[in-house]
């Protein structure tokens, strides 16, 4: 049963895939969640759509621009205590992450021989850095992103099929856009370089495959012609 004892309890309470954008549970205090989050980041996510870990989209976005970026500071503060409250406390509590810095040297030195180095050096690293640290609430850092570790890889690969634009807030009044890359580059393409991403600078997530790509793109371009469709 949804609401019984035991699936409260699983991971995947609390968690959902929205328009192709996958929506951590938020009791998981594992990679790829709030888990690593202080009260005061949330609230600051909250308010602005930002923080140093990331930064909203999808969805998120709207939420973010018509709703919670009017909360005051002290009821955006309290909201993120109602969060981390909802962990769950058969679960062990998140380790910070620890930067490792292979990659990076790697490119720095003209390597790029991991499978989506090159196409993450040609598409990627001019906003998001090689280091993978990207530019603090303009372009987020990869490295130890939950987002980028998330189990679930659909938001990342449909971001980097479809794009993706920060939330315009009172206190974040510049928005900054990610192009989409469907045209540009293959299934296989995205499969690589986000593979890369995932397991690099110290990230450590599961691989996508060119039939998962594949799937996420059918699905973007079937919502794309629907919204492009006459009367809607």
């Amino acid at each position: 049963m949804p609401g019984s004892a035991t699936a409260r309890r699983g991971k995947a309470y609390l968690s959902a895939v929205i328009e192709n954008y996958f929506a951590p549970s938020l009791r998981s205090s594992g990679p790829g969640s709030l888990g690593i989050w202080s009260e005061e980041e949330l609230a600051q996510f909250l308010e602005t759509g930002a923080n140093a870990d990331g930064i909203a989209f999808g969805s998120m976005s709207d939420v973010i621009t018509h709703s919670t970026q009017y909360l005051t500071p002290a009821d955006a503060l309290a909201t993120a205590k109602y969060l981390k409250a909802l962990r769950n406390p058969d679960e062990e509590f998140a380790t910070r992450f620890t930067y490792e810095a292979t990659e990076h040297l790697a490119l720095k030195n003209g390597d790029a021989s991991k499978p989506g180095a090159r196409i993450y050096l040609d598409n990627c690293a001019a906003c998001h850095r090689p280091d993978g640290v990207g530019y603090e609430l303009v372009f987020p850092r990869l490295a130890g992103n939950p987002v980028v570790q998330a189990g679930n890889a659909n938001s990342l690969v449909s971001i980097v099929l479809d794009g993706s634009q920060t939330p315009r807030t009172a206190r974040t009044p510049a928005q900054f856009t990610m192009p989409r890359f469907d045209w540009r580059l293959s299934d296989k393409d995205v499969a690589e370089v986000v593979n890369f991403v995932r397991t690099s600078w110290g990230n450590s997530a599961s691989p996508v495959s060119p039939a998962d790509v594949a799937k996420i793109r059918e699905s973007l371009q079937l919502r794309q012609a629907l919204t492009r469709a006459p009367g809607k």
